[in-house]
């Protein structure tokens, strides 16, 4: 239940317990005797008593649909010091056994129909304020007083639920004596509360404990969506209903039955309420266990969706860093080529990045000799025993050598069944490798080298890791072309200086046998 149909429970529990008051006052008035005591054999509600619910009852409904309003705070508040000052007075004079008439103010009930109930009633005066009904009077009018604040002020729910509650309780206690039939001991000389009198109390009481709302005692413990709260919606009901019905049964049974079969037939209630409360337990159990077992399963499946989600982001992040990491790489031999023609530091940056973001063991470059016609080691990274590999292929010579001729890519995955037409198996078997790659580097239409990859376990690449390989392969021929290019370019300078400084001096011999002439 939300907010709002808490208040509009304590609304219609506010108008409940103000009529039943107005419908006390107008039989008082009017000198019906059923309006007033709801039987013959009841003893009927004081006048202000029944005043009292009135007021205490327009103030509980003002303040559940018009609480904002100060003009009906205020007039809540007067409600409630009215009635609280009232039961006060009536409380003094049962403590001290003085009497000062309160029960005669502001009303006078109408001594006609005072006299129809005192032979019946004994030594129980008719029309006065009883005592439990002063108390329970102080507690709704407490709670009326501190339900009209703002209810900003902490605390304040909490301890208008509890005083509700208690008027509640003292309203239940009688109505239930009422349903035992305690209006036979009337002979007491305690006044009684009447019948109607504690049915408004219920009201008043369960109105006040709406209006504190379910995040206050007592609806905080059996309001919200907890497994807790709904244990408790689900047990509480049956089990208040059997411990009011079992006695009233035990009540009924002996009265109707006398003493010689009272005993069996009360002991026949206790078995047959037990068996109905263990069924309505094993029921209610079996209803609630179904739900929490619902409630379980659709936990279980977001969860599991939960952890299929973050299973998924954390693929998706390591893929995304992969491909940064290798733009990085890529980035990486693009500012080795421009910031240096260093072609040895060139090629370590490119082998780096080769074993790194491939997740390879080794690599090298086979470079193609100044003819054209061998490839020779110029560089590599990962080898247990580099020196093994510092010697020359001719071309179309070996898998490096074809692949080179061929230019196409060249993948064995295992080395071991194909060592006899690997060339260098004996190196492979040293070296542990299983799988190779052997990449021609071209750039500008030209072969640059091989570029040979080695891995000392089985390789499965994807099209993105051939890919990436092809880029770097792309890089590295681009690099080599470069370095080449350069070192052309300072040869071609170094022969035109050497061709300059050749001419220079045989201009210079030439002017000197021109001056040895003349």
């Amino acid at each position: 239940m939300e907010r709002h149909g808490y208040f509009r429970l304590a609304s219609g529990c506010g108008l409940a317990a103000a009529a039943i008051g107005l419908a006390t006052l107008v039989g008082w008035a009017l000198e019906l005797r059923w309006l007033t005591s709801l039987s013959r054999d009841f003893i009927p509600m004081a006048p202000n008593t029944a005043l009292s619910f009135a007021l205490l009852g327009l103030a509980l409904t003002g303040l559940a649909r018009w609480g904002e309003s100060r003009r009906w705070r205020a007039a809540a508040r007067v409600a409630a010091l009215l009635v609280g000052t009232a039961t006060l007075v009536r409380l003094l004079e049962f403590g001290l056994g003085v009497s000062v008439g309160i029960d005669r103010w502001p009303v006078q009930p109408p001594e006609s129909l005072l006299s129809q109930w005192r032979p019946q009633s004994g030594l129980a005066p008719a029309g006065q304020m009883a005592l439990f009904t002063a108390c329970a009077f102080l507690l709704a009018s407490l709670a009326i007083g501190l339900a009209s604040l703002p209810p900003e002020a902490p605390g304040v729910r909490g301890l208008v639920g509890a005083l509700g509650m208690g008027a509640l309780a003292i309203g239940m206690v009688f109505l239930l004596g009422y349903a035992y039939g305690t209006p036979l001991l009337y002979s007491s000389p305690t006044i009684p509360m009447a019948l109607n009198t504690a049915t408004a109390f219920v009201l008043l009481g369960g109105g006040a404990i709406a209006l504190a709302g379910p995040h206050a005692f007592p609806l905080r413990a059996i309001a919200g969506r907890s497994v807790r709260a709904r244990l408790m919606r689900a047990f509480l009901p049956f089990i208040l209903a059997m411990v009011y019905l079992t006695p009233w049964l035990t009540n009924g049974v002996t009265r109707l039955a006398g003493p010689s079969s009272a005993a069996w037939l009360s002991g026949l209630i206790a078995v047959i309420a037990a068996g109905v409360t263990c069924l309505l337990c094993a029921q209610t159990a079996g209803t609630v266990g179904r739900r929490l077992e619902r409630a379980e399963a659709r936990i279980r499946e977001q969860l599991d969706s939960l952890a299929a989600a973050s299973a998924e982001n954390a693929r998706l992040f390591e893929e995304a860093q992969r491909r940064l990491d290798r733009i990085q790489g890529l980035r990486a031999i693009d500012l080795a080529i421009t910031s240096s023609l260093d072609l040895e530091l060139t090629l370590k940056v490119v082998l780096e990045q080769v074993t790194r973001q491939l997740a390879v063991d080794a690599a090298d470059v086979l470079l193609c000799g100044d003819t054209g016609s061998m490839l020779h080691f110029a560089a590599g990274r990962g080898f247990r025993t580099t020196p093994a590999l510092a010697q020359e292929w001719r071309l179309g010579q070996g898998v490096a050598g074809t692949a080179a001729v061929e230019l196409r890519r060249t993948w064995i995955p295992d080395l071991r069944a194909v060592e006899g037409q690997f060339e260098r198996a004996a190196m492979a078997r040293e070296e542990e490798f299983v799988a190779y790659v052997a990449v021609p580097l071209i750039a500008k239409g030209q072969l640059q080298g091989v570029l040979e990859v080695f891995h000392r376990g089985a390789l499965a690449p994807n099209d993105e890791w051939w890919d990436y390989l092809d880029a770097l392969a792309g890089q590295a021929a681009i690099a080599i072309e470069s370095a080449r290019l350069f070192q052309r370019l300072q040869r071609s300078l170094l022969e035109l200086q050497m061709a300059y400084d050749t001419t220079l001096e045989g201009w210079s011999r030439a002017l000197d046998l021109r001056d040895h002439e003349t």
